[in-house]
């Protein structure tokens, strides 16, 4: 069987949808230009963290400091942040780090958001130890940004098994749906992540693979590849979930 992308060639309209809306869900966090933003959020803890978690490489040091401050509370959004009383306003820096708030786009994402929607390449070890700190320390495992999604599915989306997994070790809920009811199946499955959609229907995820959003899609109508296509048939058949949604050949 060739690949194929759906059942009908009618869902592509509503596939870009979910991209459109979810478009934060895979990208890579900023690159760093130049040392900005912590410099004037020294005083403010956590909009210093999520400062250095939109960096592409993470400073892990930097972000223990943080969390083992004792001054942080993890349970807390990110939201566009507030320059000190005391920065000049004419200063040519503190004017780009102002034109970079305006133009970003600010999800409500919270500190694991940040750190796990990176590509697998950008994982090490004491990165992904992180989340086990984000754990100890009472972050919220299953916290929700203003999409309705979890950071699990960030890192699926980004095809970050590795961060998947250590998440689901820690307490992530493998199925939960975001406010479009879209599931972290949904997001592996559309963007072609087999090791993702593997990881997922071994912590239990089998039940949803026909699971609609509020698009009326199933992860089985974002198959991408045989692969994915042969897991979600396996997984389907032995939880007896009912049949597959057929595929074009």
């Amino acid at each position: 069987m060739g690949n194929s992308h759906s059942a009908s060639d009618n869902n592509s309209d509503e596939r870009k949808k979910v991209i459109d809306s979810e478009t934060s869900e895979d990208k890579e966090p900023e690159q760093k230009t130049e040392e900005d933003d912590e410099q004037f959020l020294a005083n403010n803890p956590i909009q210093r963290l999520f400062a250095l978690l939109r960096r592409d490489q993470v400073d892990v040091d930097a972000v223990k400091e943080i969390v083992n401050g004792g001054n942080i509370d993890l349970n807390t959004p990110d939201v566009a942040p507030t320059l000190p009383d005391n920065a000049d306003l004419k200063d040519p820096q503190v004017q780009k780090i102002l034109r970079r708030i305006q133009n970003r786009t600010y999800l409500g994402d919270y500190a694991l958001h940040l750190l796990v929607g990176r590509p697998v390449t950008h994982n090490t070890p004491e990165v992904i130890d992180l989340v086990k700190l984000f754990f100890l320390k009472e972050h919220p495992m299953n916290a929700r940004n203003i999409l309705g999604s979890t950071p699990l599915h960030r890192a699926c989306a980004a095809g970050n098994a590795p961060m998947a997994a250590a998440l689901i070790s820690w307490g992530a809920s493998a199925d939960a749906a975001n406010n479009m009811n879209l599931t972290a199946l949904h997001m592996s499955c559309y963007a072609g992540h087999t090791d993702v959609v593997k990881l997922l229907l071994q912590n239990g995820c089998a039940k949803q693979i026909t699971f609609k959003s509020d698009m009326g899609l199933a992860p089985c109508d974002f198959i991408l590849n045989d692969e994915i296509l042969n897991l979600l048939k396996s997984a389907h058949k032995q939880h007896k979930t009912g049949g597959v949604t057929p595929v074009a050949n």
